[in-house]
């Protein structure tokens, strides 16, 4: 997957032009098809919000890639390595009931921090 950042144009009152407003940064998973109608459909962006895991369908205009095509290489690494610190920080502090493949906001929320703010 590569980061992307999804925006939308919006009209700014004063100088009185459309103008690119970023929304939120999430994982592009594939482009798609959205039937419109009986017969019509146009490309969607299908990505994932990187704050809560949730899945939408943009524009494809609207989304930029954030990083070079050489860095994917890297984070399934990077991914290994957060996952082992946070199952010894888990096994310390709240559970290792996860999968390796959970979303890593899942784990830090619900195998991490509701362990915190029970024992605080």
């Amino acid at each position: 997957m590569r980061k992307v950042m999804v925006s939308e144009e919006k009209w700014n009152i004063e100088t009185k032009k459309l103008e690119r407003v970023d929304l939120y940064e999430a994982w592009f998973h594939q482009f798609g098809n959205d039937e419109c109608s009986e017969n019509n459909s146009v490309t969607v962006a299908i990505v994932e919000r990187i704050s809560d895991g949730k899945v939408d369908m943009v524009f494809p205009g609207n989304i930029r890639f954030l990083d070079q095509p050489q860095q994917q290489e890297k984070w399934p690494e990077e991914r290994t390595a957060v996952v082992a610190l946070l199952r010894e920080i888990c096994r310390d502090h709240g559970d290792n009931d996860w999968p390796d493949s959970l979303h890593l906001y899942d784990v830090i929320d619900k195998h991490l921090l509701r362990h915190i703010e029970r024992s605080a």
